[in-house]
């Protein structure tokens, strides 16, 4: 399995940890402070505590990226993944904020 590939079969976790360490830093805050601001949290309250609709999202995205770093990476050249993972990063952190401000 390439380094690329790997990237994106542990996509939600690193997306995750970045985008609150993130959050953490702007605000002034520890970026190892604990709080309610993953994503599991903010889909939480988007889904009214429920807990299988959170699960059933969050295995889904996963199985969507797992799929994309086993048998797309493999016919697309590495830095275009690369490039596309720090897209989809982008775009996952601006999901996250809409969400949770709108929560």
């Amino acid at each position: 399995i390439s380094p690329v590939a790997a990237l994106y079969i542990v996509a939600l976790p690193i997306f995750d940890t970045i985008i609150v360490m993130i959050k953490r830093k702007y605000n002034g805050k520890s970026m190892f402070l604990a709080d309610k601001k993953h994503m599991h949290h903010i889909l939480l309250r988007y889904f009214k505590g429920n807990v299988k609709k959170t699960v059933l999202l969050l295995a889904s995205v996963q199985l969507i990226y797992s799929f994309i770093g086993l048998f797309i990476t493999v016919n697309l050249g590495q830095e275009i993944m690369v490039f596309s993972f720090l897209i989809n990063l982008i775009i996952f952190y601006l999901y996250m904020q809409y969400l949770d401000i709108n929560n």
